[in-house]
């Protein structure tokens, strides 16, 4: 019994380390795939319940230090909407 919970406590923080280390290291990937996995959790035939996750998921638009002049914004194309950066994404 309790290999079985320790298995479980290890995948967890590996999992979470995991999701850590691709957010610090590749944000707008990170960024695209928490998009995406928030728009198929609001699907319209998913239980209120995950909808509700889906819409607390959804990553928020932030603007980088140097966003809207001339000091070198559009090089992390991170810039924009939610929308605009949903609508980007390529289909599946």
């Amino acid at each position: 019994m309790y290999s079985v919970i320790q298995a479980i406590v290890i995948t967890l923080i590996v999992t979470f380390s995991a999701v850590q280390i691709l957010r610090k290291l590749m944000p707008k990937t990170a960024r695209e795939m928490q998009a995406r996995l928030a728009v198929s959790m609001r699907g319209a035939h998913m239980p209120a319940a995950v909808r509700r996750a889906g819409e607390k998921l959804q990553p928020v638009a932030v603007a980088a230090k140097g966003c809207g002049d001339d000091s070198g914004c559009g090089t992390c194309n991170t810039c924009g909407t939610i929308a605009n950066m949903i609508s980007d994404l390529p289909p599946r």
